[in-house]
Order: C-alpha cells, then structure tokens, then sequence
C-alpha cells in the first residue's frame, strides 16, 4: 500500500490499481530526484523558512513529473529515509505525486488510484485537524502545522487538486455505474462507496476553514485599522480584539479552502452560497488589505478561478452587472499580469543574446504551468463575458477588453453569440462552463443490473436504469440556461425598439412585434423586474440592470436614454484610440 503508514485507521486498504502495480520507481531514482526530495524537506522544516526558496524548489516539481514520463513517483517509503521519515512532509509528498499521477495523459486512473489518493489526504487534513484519538485541535495537530511551512501557491495546489479529484471522482463512478464493459472495475467502485462522498469533502474543508480561523482574522482585518504600537481599533474608536491562527499552514490551508468551498458549491450549482462562501475572501481583496490580498495574488490561477466561479455565480443567478464586473476585473488582472511576463521575457531574450555572443550555453525559458492554465480558464471567462453582456447590454466593458472581445481570437465565440440563436449560445456556455456534478448516486440499480445485460442491452447500466445521475446534472444546468436564454432575447427585443423612441405606444411595438399589447405590458414589467438587482457592495441597494429608464403611463411607453447613458462613452472611446495610436507611431519610430 502506497501510505499504510501514513493513512487514518478508519480507511480501508486501497485496491489494486496501476498506481500499486507500476514499475519500481523506487529502484531507479536519479541523484537529481533524491536531491529535490531533499531540499524541498530542508526547506519547509528550515528553522527559518525562507518562502522565495520553497517557492522556488516546490517549482521543479514540474520537470521531476517528466522524469517519470508514464510510470508512479516513488513510494512514500522508498523516500522516508532520505526525510528521516516525516510524517507530515511525506504526505505532502505523497499529495504531489498523486497530482502529478493524475496530471499524466500517459496514465489512465483507476478506482484503485482515486482511493489512495483519498486516503492521503484524509490522511494530510486529519493530521492538521485532529490527533491520533479523534480529539478536535490539539497540540498536537496545531504542532504538525506549526513545524512545516509551504507556500500559498503551493497550499492552493493542494486544495484545488482535491477539489478537482472530487470532481472527476463523481464523473467517473457515474460512468462505471452506467457502464457494463467493465466488470472487476464496477465491483471496486461499489466496495469503496465512502471514498470521496460529498459529506466528507465538505467536512474537510470546513474544518479547515474553522480550525484555521481564517473568517475570524479576515474578519478582524476587515473591521479594524491599525493604531499605534500595533493596537487595533474599529472606525468607531472600540478595540478589536486579536486573532491568531494555528500556524501558517493551517492559515493557507484554510485560506484557500474558501476558495475550494466557491468552487465546490459552484460544480453542485448553489450559486448563492458559492458567493456566500467566497464573500470573506473577495471582500479582503476589494479592501486592498496586504495580507489576503496579496496571498491571492501569489497564483494568477487562484485569481483567475475564483473570479471565475463567482463570475458564473452571478450569471445563474440573474445579477447580471456583477457577472460583468467580475470578468471584466479578473481579464484586466490577468492582462496585466501577461503583459508583465511579457517584458520578464524580452529581458530574458536580451540577457540571451548576450550570452551566445560571448559563446556562453542558452537555455529555453520554460512554459509556466500556471500561465497556460489560466490562459485556458480566461478563454471561458471572455466566452461568459460575450454572452453576459449580450444578455444585459449597456453595461461599460474598458476599450482594451473590448478589444480582446472583439479580437481574430474570439470571433467565431462573438458570431455565435450576436447570431440571436438560443440553441449556439447555450452551446457555447455548456463548452465555457464547469462540469457541473450530482453527488447522488444510485447504487442500489447498478447492484441489480450488474449481469444482468451486456453492453447495449435493454436491462443493463447503459438502460433507463439511471445509475449514475450525476451524468445528468450538467443536462439539467443546461435546460435552466437555455429557458432563461429564451426569455430574455425575447425580451431584448422590446429594448431595441424602446431604444428608438422617446415615446411609443403599445399599439405600434405591438404591430412590430406580432403581440398582442396586453401580453407586451407584462413583457415591459418582466423586463423591469429581472433586471432588478442587490448590488455585491451593500448587499441591500438594488439598482436596475437597464441602461436606460422607461415607465409606462396608460398604453404609452415614455423612453429616457439620458437618465442612465453614459455621456462619455464616446469621447473615452476616441481618446483610447488616440493613445494606441501614438504608441504605434512611437514604436515605429524606434
């Protein structure tokens, strides 16, 4: 067993699987593997932690996974002497290895796989959780978080590979319950039920949260400023009382926990609570607050997909302006963020063309991990952008995302969207949108079909059984979507016309659209109330969506485009033109 030592009592042993049954890794470790293991040790269990050289050693797990290629990292007890076998740190290494077994497209996973990988960080949460006897926060608990240090980027790795190895958990036993090509791999499903259920995953990220104390110190940061001699004092003069957490792992790990919460709650379409959940972190980061702020910023990844799922949250939930405030905020840090590898990269160039002047060996700048897959998370956040702001025109998008928007890149996105089809813009959100999960799972109807019916039969798993009805959630997200769709171009319409007119009576839309002027008049005070909204800022000030006022007075509709346009929409638009202008003629001039 890959962690029998390392594992909680309570866990069954793990099946066998291609991660047990691969080559001996452990036979063939190379110096360079041995001396990462090493320093990584030596740096989270450094006296005085240095974060820029965890940091930087935690960054060659990436080329240590290609050394691998195809086969498993050692096991956690062919490296524990080179550890002096450390528990904790041996179940982050544990917790690295099986990301990188799963990141590996050479490798196909198997139930086997996701159980072990289960049991580790069962394993990692209940050490930082509890002690050995199941007691709540000890010493002893508090003195393993207090002894390692790991970095946030590195603390968010953890938890949103926990969150994603749920995710695809959920995928793949809906898949086997609905499938009957494979018969030894179904039993091993049905014998580990109560691995990676919905109960405990929620468990361990809120007792992460709660042991952490991280709402309690955001809280804190939120309601204080700071005094003299470092007393703390809310704005009306009370003191505030101090907050301190476990450790710093304890912090990171329940830091991003709430991250992992948001995007939990988002996959299994609570929309309201992923928001809920996610409010303490994104209130920190509008605040400006070093702290929490700038440990989001420590992965543009984190940045980018919480801004994502609450972006979504948003959309589900028909507040609309916020959905487009919240893509436009994390494009533009994302942009910035680019544009400043950008210039890392042109100094780099610089620095090598010096060197094969002097003949000195170049090396190629590697590809960052996270930089391509938050550039794959921003495609979906620009798609969701197009369609958002279709669906609520008018809102003010700045000109150099607009540009992206309208740019080679999203074109055939933009055509989809501005086509007016219901069925290509739901398309398009089922492709920009998460793989929505259902933790249910039924069981009891793949026990009674399991050989009952080959592949394709009438009776088996692939029938009207339903097995596994996590495969259909997505489905019905979809359905929700498109109805909502529907609605509001519909409703779009009657704004295209109202935009026309100061003054127009139903008779006329009536003759333009084919309705009868009654069904109309509802349409206007559907329109009105949809696009009602609680701003994120107060929570309580709702404010209309529209960007312009109508009101209706008797069979007339009077029309006021000035009360809510935006006057300098026009003259912001040519000024922006002038400066990408004179930015070119500079460059061309050098």
């Amino acid at each position: 067993m890959l962690i029998s030592s390392f594992s909680h009592p309570n866990h069954t042993t793990a099946p066998s699987s291609s991660w047990y049954l691969g080559p001996a890794a452990a036979a063939r470790m190379s110096g360079k593997f041995k001396a990462f293991v090493t320093r990584l040790h030596g740096a989270v269990r450094a006296e005085r932690p240095n974060e820029e050289r965890i940091h930087d050693v935690y960054q060659e797990s990436e080329e240590v996974a290609k050394e691998f290629n195809s086969d498993p990292w050692p096991k956690a007890e062919a490296v524990a002497s080179l550890v002096q076998g450390d528990r904790v740190f041996l179940l982050l290494y544990t917790e690295m290895a099986f990301q990188a077994f799963f990141k590996n497209k050479n490798v196909k996973a198997t139930m086997g796989d996701r159980v072990g990988s289960w049991e580790n960080y069962s394993a990692l949460f209940t050490a930082l959780i509890q002690d050995e006897d199941g007691q709540a926060m000890t010493e002893a608990a508090k003195a393993h978080g207090a002894e390692v240090m790991i970095t946030g980027k590195w603390a968010f790795d953890i938890i949103y590979e926990f969150v994603y190895q749920f995710q695809e958990a959920c995928q793949y036993r809906a898949s086997a319950l609905q499938s009957a090509t494979n018969e030894a791999e179904l039993q091993t499903v049905l014998e580990h039920k109560d691995v990676w259920t919905v109960d405990k995953v929620f468990n361990f990220l809120h007792q992460l949260v709660k042991v952490s104390k991280v709402r309690e110190v955001l809280e804190s940061a939120a309601l204080s400023k700071g005094g003299l001699d470092g007393e703390t004092v809310n704005s009306g003069g009370a003191p505030v009382p101090l907050v301190t957490y476990p450790s710093k792992l304890h912090y990171l790990l329940g830091y991003f926990a709430l991250v992992g919460l948001n995007r939990l709650e988002c996959l299994l379409g609570d929309f309201q609570d992923a928001l809920a959940v996610a409010e303490p972190v994104m209130e920190e980061s509008r605040s400006g607050n070093a702290g929490a702020g700038l440990l989001l910023s420590s992965s543009i990844i984190a940045q980018v997909s919480l801004h994502y799922h609450i972006g979504l949250s948003y959309l589900m939930i028909r507040k609309y302006q916020e959905a487009i405030k919240t893509f436009v905020s994390v494009l533009d840090v994302y942009f910035k963020h680019m544009e400043s590898i950008k210039q890392q990269q042109r100094a780099l160039q610089q620095q090598q063309q010096q060197q094969q002047q002097q003949g000195q060996p170049v090396q190629p700048p590697a590809k960052n991990a996270d930089d391509l897959a938050a550039g794959k998370l921003v495609d979906k956040v620009a798609a969701m952008l197009l369609i958002v702001h279709h669906l609520c025109p008018g809102q003010h998008i700045p000109e150099n995302i607009r540009g992206h928007l309208m740019g080679e890149k999203m074109k055939d996105k933009l055509r989809q969207v501005q086509s007016g089809d219901v069925d290509a813009i739901v398309t398009l959100f089922v492709l920009s949108a998460p793989k929505f999960i259902s933790p249910a799972t039924d069981y009891e109807a793949a026990v009674s079909a399991m050989g009952t019916a080959g592949p394709g039969g009438a009776g088996g798993r692939g029938g009207g059984g339903g097995a596994g009805r996590s495969g259909t959630y997505g489905g019905l997200q979809r359905i929700v979507f498109a109805e909502e769709v529907r609605q509001m171009l519909e409703l779009r319409k009657l704004r295209d016309y109202l935009r026309l007119y100061s003054t127009i009576g139903l008779g006329k839309l009536s003759a333009f659209t084919g309705q009868d002027p009654e069904d109309i008049r509802r349409e206007l005070v559907q329109y009105k109330h949809k696009l009602l909204q609680l701003e994120a800022s107060t929570g309580s000030s709702v404010q209309p969506s529209l960007d312009f006022h109508y009101y209706l007075d008797g069979d007339m509709v009077h029309v006021d485009a000035g009360e809510r346009e935006n006057r300098q929409e026009v003259s912001k638009h040519f000024q922006y033109q002038i400066r990408k202008l004179e930015n070119l003629a500079r460059t061309l001039r050098r």
